[in-house]
């Protein structure tokens, strides 16, 4: 967000919530009264404070890039394993590839630079991760900490977070994007069938809640099996890979 300027939960103040209209945010500056307001203003959400006082984002020990770049040899999901590092590519279309590298690291405070300092975690990696990381793509790269929010409740009022502001977990399920849209389908559907705004946000939190645990529980759980010594976390995956794909995607099959 530029500087100077000012996020939603900068300016709603919780004596709204339980009024008949909230308060919130326009998009051109000002503010406005609307039957809901809706957070999904992402992991650092501004709003979160005032449905949750007690959520928070949790660091999870890890520093990670995302870049896009040419890369027509890469033609499907790959991943490459070391100690204490990884890195995934994926063609995204045009002989592009997405590409996430990320790194243990005690704080999330001095990140190493998407430059030589990362490409010596990388050092003893495939030419083609060494490749990527030396592009010019990779040094304007994304930088951000690995982190979770940890929410119990995603409404209070008339005000309601969804996507990464209620529930953001680390990538390796690859599920964001996914849970977000679920949340944007699920509230509209709850909404549309009518009823007092407070009750259907009620709802739509106990309906949803189960499945953004289920993601974050399982990506911890591949997190672990990703930290293991070398040696047994490749036979982990060697010979689990399928299990561990089948059971952690398995509910997520089901219509949310």
């Amino acid at each position: 967000m530029p500087r100077g300027h000012r996020g939603l939960g900068q300016v709603f103040r919780r004596r709204y919530a339980r009024r008949r209209c909230a308060r919130g945010l326009q998009r051109r500056g000002g503010t406005g009264r609307y039957d809901v307001v809706v957070g999904a203003d992402g992991i650092r959400s501004g709003l979160r404070e005032s449905v949750d006082p007690a959520a928070g984002t949790r660091y999870l020990g890890q520093i990670c890039w995302r870049f896009l770049a040419d890369a027509p040899d890469i033609d499907r999901w790959i991943v490459w394993l070391g100690p204490g590092t990884a890195f995934l590519a994926y063609p995204v279309g045009g002989g592009r590839a997405c590409c996430y590298a990320d790194v243990t690291a005690p704080s999330s405070e001095h990140p190493p630079k998407a430059s030589k300092d990362l490409l010596r975690h990388f050092a003893g990696y495939d030419r083609r991760v060494r490749d990527l990381l030396a592009t010019p793509a990779a040094l304007d790269a994304y930088v951000s900490p690995v982190a979770e929010v940890n929410c119990h409740t995603w409404a209070r009022g008339r005000v309601v977070l969804v996507g990464d502001a209620a529930h953001a977990s680390s990538p390796s399920m690859a599920q964001g994007v996914a849970m977000a849209v679920e949340d944007a389908q699920v509230l509209a559907e709850v909404l549309a069938e009518g009823g007092d705004t407070e009750d259907l946000l009620q709802q739509f939190a106990q309906r949803r809640l189960p499945r953004p645990r289920w993601v974050q529980q399982q990506t911890q759980r591949r997190d672990r099996t990703r930290s293991l010594p070398t040696a047994l976390r490749n036979i982990a995956f060697r010979y689990g890979a399928n299990a561990l794909y089948e059971r952690g995607y398995a509910p997520l099959r089901d219509l949310p």
